[in-house]
């Protein structure tokens, strides 16, 4: 045996070979390691899953965990559950701008109504959005508009008469 071959034959070579699971997957076996899960990749229903949830107020962590991964072909769940650095990975854009497109949605639709005579919503939104002009303000000033003089006195007058009394019956 040549000095060549032996230092080849000495180190250890991990080939790749692939092989079926159970569920038919094709996993990739690396000599001396355990198969690895194949990446994921998500659906159209898992991102409007995602967005709905995060729009109802769900944390990352708990959108992670209660995320449908497997559907069986009658729209049950067989199941649930990724990593959270897995979701944020994957999802970012639908936790990101899932509500801020809802608000836009909102506006648009709220505008729409403002326009069709909804009175209440108009003068709502001349009020946040009209600017100065549509303020409403309560100004408090002395005699004749003069700036007031020391501290308000505030004046309370009871109907039935002073607190401490008793009624005698």
């Amino acid at each position: 045996m040549t000095e060549k071959m032996a230092v080849k034959s000495a180190k250890t070579v991990k080939k790749k070979r692939k092989r079926r699971s159970r569920a038919g997957i094709k996993r990739v076996v690396i000599a001396g390691r355990a198969p690895h899960r194949p990446p994921f990749v998500p659906n159209d229903d898992q991102r409007k899953y995602v967005q709905r949830q995060r729009l109802a107020g769900d944390t990352e962590e708990r959108i992670a965990q209660s995320l449908p991964i497997q559907m069986d072909g009658e729209g049950g769940v067989l199941a649930r559950g990724i990593d959270a650095k897995t979701l944020r990975k994957y999802f970012a854009d639908d936790l990101d701008h899932s509500t801020k497109d809802l608000m836009g949605n909102l506006a648009a639709t709220g505008y729409q109504k403002a326009l069709n005579g909804d009175n209440q919503l108009l003068m709502f939104l001349l009020r946040t959005r009209g600017g100065d002009a549509f303020i409403e303000r309560k100004e408090l000033t002395g005699k004749d508009g003069t700036p007031l003089s020391g501290p308000p006195i505030l004046l309370v007058e009871y109907v039935d008469g002073d607190p401490g009394e008793t009624s005698a019956a």
